[in-house]
């Protein structure tokens, strides 16, 4: 009884914040980036839609924070914490509804991020600065496994290359070379239509015509324009594939492992705050003055989000590794979480 008394208060709150929040934060983006916007109606709804699936992504931890604050609030207003210890329950029993709320929340936000929900940021921006669904990344360069690949232009949502040159070279010597102008990802590998194959070997030099040539297994779109583009975001399929693919290929993969932590490991600082909290906030309303502890805490997750985001972004342009950006600060607010529990005499 108690489980799900707790359990729907929390949602609730989750609930009303989560949609006050993103209601703010697409509202004011659509007011500063309107005049940006293309005329298109469909574009614009399209661009609302992905902002707001941004602003879940964005928000969603401070929203299960917030919930916590303002249920506890609401059940130290009503007396009610001191009434269930009264009755014999344990805090224990208190905590587990909001834990159990995190870990759907989480579990929810962790499927979606293995989807095309990754990509909202991404398509936002392309609709605001391109005035279209897709970007375009040109003149790129780079080596995979024996091959050096040119690509003029490459549309990473639409799986697509134009002007496409692959050089086969043993020995730092080239001896093929294939272009077409055009290329699809497909099946796991890119498929060069009408592509030209030049031979080389000593001075001779033949062409062959192919119709349809497979080349560079398994390397995505998305993983090409992660080489060029920092501000390409990853689901966390593409980001396990890329990881490995990259790893391969001798080029580093901290930017991805970023993004990665920041999806999955991130959001315990979340958890480990409720934690916190739970020992720390006033059980009665005699102990504190509940105006006063409501802004202390809302500005002591507001902090604690901005530097786990600070250290992300400074994780993903490499200026630490994410192991010392991300996963040490967790490490740190978990042994304090450790620390106060210990200390508590609730």
């Amino acid at each position: 009884m108690l489980f799900k008394y707790l359990s729907l208060l929390y949602l609730k709150h989750i609930f009303f914040i989560l949609f006050a929040l993103v209601l703010f934060f697409v509202g004011f983006d659509y007011i500063l980036s309107v005049n940006d916007l293309p005329e298109a109606t469909n574009l614009r709804l399209l661009y609302v839609s992905f902002k707001g699936m941004e602003a879940v992504e964005t928000l969603w931890l401070l929203s299960l924070v917030f919930a916590f604050i303002t249920s506890w609030i609401a059940l130290v207003r009503a007396n009610s914490i001191v009434s269930f210890f009264s009755l014999g329950y344990k805090k224990r029993h208190l905590l587990l509804p909001f834990v159990t709320i995190f870990a759907l929340c989480y579990g929810v936000v962790a499927f979606l991020h293995t989807t095309e929900f990754s990509y909202a940021k991404d398509k936002s921006k392309q609709i605001r600065n391109l005035g279209l669904l897709g970007s375009v990344t040109s003149f790129m360069f780079f080596k995979y496994d024996d091959n050096y690949v040119y690509i003029e232009r490459l549309f990473p949502l639409q799986k697509k290359a134009v002007n496409i040159r692959i050089f086969k070279v043993k020995k730092n010597r080239p001896f093929q070379v294939i272009e077409a102008p055009q290329a699809f990802f497909n099946e796991n590998h890119w498929v060069l239509p009408n592509a030209k194959m030049i031979m080389i070997k000593g001075e001779k030099v033949a062409t062959q015509s192919v119709r349809n040539h497979r080349s560079l297994k398994g390397f995505k779109p998305k993983v090409l324009e992660s080489v060029y583009e920092n501000g390409a975001g990853f689901s966390l399929s593409d980001a396990y594939h890329a990881i490995n693919l990259l790893r391969d290929q001798g080029v580093k993969t901290d930017k991805i492992r970023a993004i990665v932590y920041h999806k999955l490991l991130i959001p315990f600082f979340a958890l480990f705050l409720i934690g916190i909290f739970f020992y720390k906030l006033p059980l009665h309303l005699r102990f504190a003055n509940l105006t006063v502890t409501l802004s202390f805490y809302v500005v002591t997750t507001l902090f604690t989000w901005g530097v786990f985001l600070a250290l992300y972004k400074v994780s993903v342009t490499g200026v630490v590794t994410p192991e010392v950006g991300i996963i040490l600060p967790l490490a740190a607010l978990l042994s304090y979480l450790i620390y106060v529990s210990r200390k508590s005499t609730i």
